[in-house]
């Protein structure tokens, strides 16, 4: 099977997720586990699922040390603004390392851009110049008063998290995951899928844009 990286938040209260790939292809998924208070989720595909041309379609790219950041690096968000397909802004780095408030916990070592994140841009990717994965955009800060201050989460922590779910499919949280609502996972960004090796797992971790925001984290306070 695929495993496929996305925010809690995206799922969250979703009674069926879909995968909707590049070419089209539309898939049901399963989900694997979550951390809330890392707003990770991890859903799988089953390979025999997917169409020949669906698979061939699928490229991966090199993960970037999240841990090596440095503030004002310029940075790029690729989402789906609006849901309006592929999207990317730019920006660049304000904080490598930052807290912010969740309904019921806090965020630890979030990074924090100024690169500009919208509805839809939830579980996208975060880039460097290098085209390397160094972060899972993850919330935008909507207080009055605010400009451009946006969230993700490092690549080493989503992957850590990611990984030890895949192992385990254990779920770590307050949240309880048994009545749904629809909501559907789409990826216009399928050439920064990611493959994970470690010393013992060799995975494929795919990382997807979401189609639909289901709920946010709370803003910070101006």
């Amino acid at each position: 099977e695929i495993w496929i990286i996305t925010n809690l938040h995206v799922i969250n209260d979703a009674r069926k997720t879909e995968v909707i790939f590049e070419n089209g292809d539309t898939v049901k998924t399963s989900l694997k586990g979550f951390v809330s208070d890392k707003d990770i989720a991890v859903l799988s595909v089953k390979i025999s699922d997917l169409k020949k041309d669906t698979i061939k379609s699928i490229a991966c790219a090199k993960i970037g040390d999240s841990t090596k950041i440095k503030q004002g690096q310029t940075v790029i968000a690729v989402g789906d603004a609006l849901h309006q397909g592929h999207s990317v802004t730019k920006g660049i780095v304000s904080l490598t390392s930052t807290p912010i408030p969740l309904a019921n916990s806090v965020m630890t070592n979030v990074i924090q851009i100024d690169a500009p994140i919208n509805e839809g841009d939830s579980g996208g990717a975060l880039i460097n110049l290098k085209g390397e994965l160094i972060g899972i955009l993850s919330a935008k800060n909507t207080a009055d008063g605010v400009e451009n201050i946006g969230y993700a989460i490092p690549s080493s922590v989503a992957i850590n998290v990611a990984v030890m779910l895949v192992v385990t499919s254990f779920c770590i949280g307050v949240f309880i995951i048994s009545t749904f609502t629809d909501a559907v996972v789409s990826s216009p960004a399928c050439n920064l899928l990611s493959n994970i090796v470690s010393v013992t797992l060799k995975y494929s971790l795919f990382v997807f844009d979401k189609f639909k925001d289901i709920s946010a984290p709370t803003p910070l306070e101006s």
